[in-house]
């Protein structure tokens, strides 16, 4: 079964995500999520710790260290539990994200040129269409080609 991967998800992984490039405490989480976004992104502390102890009651992340620095911090790492969440979702994630962008960047490339958000959207939704359109035909071509194949006619 393909995992679902719900908008309110998307920090979970992402949070997830760069603590399965390597342990880190919060603070390097937060920073590690504003370099990969160019600053766009700044999880306050407020959004952040609670997120990381969710994850922890969940068993998704695991404290490897607790140690004093003038205060004191914890180092998260991933748990196998962890990444078998991560594991399915992320390409789900990736491709999700991909389809916003290319919408995104049409979407202003049109309005550029002078369309209207409306119009634009609907360019976008035809040229949608047609590519699912081709898609249709091919799966229909490679489905009768199985079917040929199985019934042992050439």
């Amino acid at each position: 079964m393909v995992a679902m991967v719900k908008p309110r998800e998307m920090l979970r992984i992402l949070v997830l995500s760069v603590i399965a490039t390597g342990e880190a405490h919060g603070y390097e989480v937060r920073n590690r999520i504003s370099q990969l976004t160019e600053e766009q992104v700044k999880l306050s502390p407020g959004i952040l710790y609670p997120l990381l102890l969710i994850l922890r009651r969940e068993g998704l992340i695991e404290v490897v260290k607790e140690y004093k620095e003038g205060r004191r911090k914890k180092v998260y790492r991933l748990t196998l539990k962890g990444r078998e969440y991560l594991t399915p979702r992320l390409p789900i994630v990736v491709r999700t994200l991909r389809r916003v962008a290319d919408f995104l960047e049409r979407v202003h490339e049109l309005l550029e040129e002078g369309e209207s958000a409306e119009a634009a959207y609907r360019e976008i939704l035809l040229h949608e269409r047609e590519v699912l359109l081709d898609l249709k035909k091919r799966i229909e071509r490679r489905i009768e080609a199985i079917d040929q194949l199985v019934s042992g006619e050439e």
